[in-house]
């Protein structure tokens, strides 16, 4: 005939225990108000479970948990705190007095039946298995749980099958070494064996081959029929699955916060890209209907929404080039090209820009070590359009010393290296290694305020992996940045 576990509910509020009494209505309830209660409760009849209160009258929980703990004839019982003191500090007392689980007020039916659920289920195994182990019964040959026998003082006796598969050790591996040798924290550093007793622990296991895993250990005393310690079970399972998922749920969060943090400020940057340009165009347009206006005025205003016409389209641009380059929609051209031809041709462009944007206080410089017969394949425009890039990049973030260009086969043979080398703000280390990303600018974390949506480092990131290149960056805050881009001269 099946017999009902007997759960002991210990709780001062008579709200809080019938509410567990209802949700756990198959099983045989006990109740208890207080310690005093709850020892008399435990003499009629020994409860498979306790479900135990931690803020109560004349005794709290932490204190009947260690009682309970020390007495012979109870001590193997389980112990799950049901409470509303959660903090770090709380949980840990709560487990170093013994208790199996630990359970937040409030809570719902499905967590405190699996709870409670599963705390009988181990204390039943781990029951049957010392029964056994001690006997010299070795049925837990073939129970999938890795175990571990141990004597009281911890030196292995014996490991099952299923440990042997899971740590790569065998029993002739391990005999006589000591349990606490194999249990550390994430780092390698051992725990003391003390603070994994009668309760169940997240750890890391060091198996043969040296790589910790994280386990879930539970670790229960062998007693004899006179109540003297023979021995330890230790029972752990491998959660490197459920670990694993755990990081990728936290790192698709942080990564989805992220996204929609990009995408806000990417519409805000947008918005303000466009509406600047546009209502300059519009605002200057209507100054044109003005018939008292001059002919030199009439040639500035339209001179002024040309250049704001042609920021448009150069941000529009970039907007259709990003969507191509990351949807591999843009068609590489490889042909013939000369680095003298277009490292001059990007000098007169940028000297242009220069003398349009007042830099004076830059110097700008070239420098070509290959040969003026000297071609290599690749798609020059797009090239031109990345070395651009970085030279508008550089121009931006630089108010006075040096800006050099620079093209030079590299050292290896193989690879021409086209450098772009500023005296500039440089770039944070904590946003260095995002430079790249599609609307990450430099601006975001510099005193320099220019304006773009950080567009152009991600189109030539781009490019240069369709090239089947590479992109180097030497960054100092307030020193300056060096990228370099790597192209194959034979691919």
């Amino acid at each position: 005939m099946y017999k009902k576990p007997r759960i002991l509910i210990v709780d001062d509020q008579y709200s809080n225990r019938f509410l567990m009494a209802e949700m756990l209505l198959d099983y045989d309830i006990a109740m208890a108000t207080s310690g005093t209660e709850m020892w008399e409760e435990i003499t009629k009849k020994v409860p498979d479970l306790i479900l135990l209160d931690v803020m109560m009258p004349e005794e709290d929980g932490f204190s009947l948990a260690k009682k309970l703990h020390a007495h012979k004839d109870y001590k193997t019982i389980p112990v799950i705190f049901v409470t509303a003191k959660v903090t770090g500090a709380d949980i840990d007392e709560g487990f170093r007095s013994g208790a199996y689980d630990y359970i937040k007020k409030p809570f719902n039916q499905q967590e405190l039946e699996t709870r409670v659920k599963n705390a009988l289920e181990n204390s039943a195994k781990t029951h049957d298995l010392l029964a056994r182990a001690i006997t010299g019964d070795m049925i837990f040959e073939n129970m999938p749980e890795s175990l571990i026998i141990t004597d009281k003082d911890f030196r292995i006796v014996s490991i099952n099958p299923a440990c042997s598969a899971l740590t790569g050790y065998l029993n002739s591996d391990v005999s006589e070494n000591f349990f606490p040798d194999y249990i550390c924290d994430e780092s390698q550093n051992p725990i003391a064996i003390g603070k994994l007793l009668h309760a169940k622990h997240e750890v890391f296991f060091v198996v043969k081959s040296k790589k910790i895993i994280p386990i879930s250990l539970s670790v229960s005393l062998v007693n004899d029929e006179q109540s003297n310690e023979l021995g330890w079970v230790c029972m752990f399972h491998d959660i490197s699955e459920r670990k694993t998922f755990e990081k990728n749920l936290i790192a698709a969060k942080e990564n989805a916060e992220q996204a929609d943090k990009m995408k806000s400020m990417f519409l805000s940057k947008m918005s303000h890209e466009i509406r600047t340009p546009l209502n300059s165009i519009l605002g200057f347009s209507d100054l044109l209907e003005d018939d008292d206006i001059t002919k030199e005025e009439r040639d500035r205003y339209v001179q002024i929404i040309r250049k704001n016409g042609e920021k448009l389209l150069a941000f529009i641009d970039n907007l259709l080039d990003i969507t191509s380059l990351e949807t591999q929609k843009i068609h590489i051209e490889k042909n013939s090209c000369s680095p003298q031809e277009l490292l001059q041709d990007l000098y007169d462009e940028f000297v242009v820009q220069q003398k349009k944007q007042k830099k004076e206080a830059i110097v700008f410089k070239m420098h070509n070590t290959t040969a003026a017969d000297f071609y290599f394949m690749t798609d020059q425009k797009r090239l031109y359009q990345c070395l651009y890039n970085m030279l508008e990049n550089a121009f931006k973030f630089t108010t006075e010393g040096e800006i050099t260009l620079v093209c030079k086969v590299n050292e290896i043979g193989n690879y021409i290296d086209f450098i772009v080398h500023d005296t500039g703000v440089g770039i944070l280390p904590e946003i260095e290694n995002r430079i790249f990303d599609t609307f990450q600018n430099i601006e975001a974390d510099s005193s320099e305020k220019t304006g773009g949506l950080g567009l152009g480092l991600a189109i030539s990131k781009n490019i240069v992996k369709l090239l089947n290149g590479s992109i180097l960056l030497k960054t100092k805050p307030n020193i300056g940045s060096m990228f370099t881009v790597r192209l194959p001269i034979h691919s």
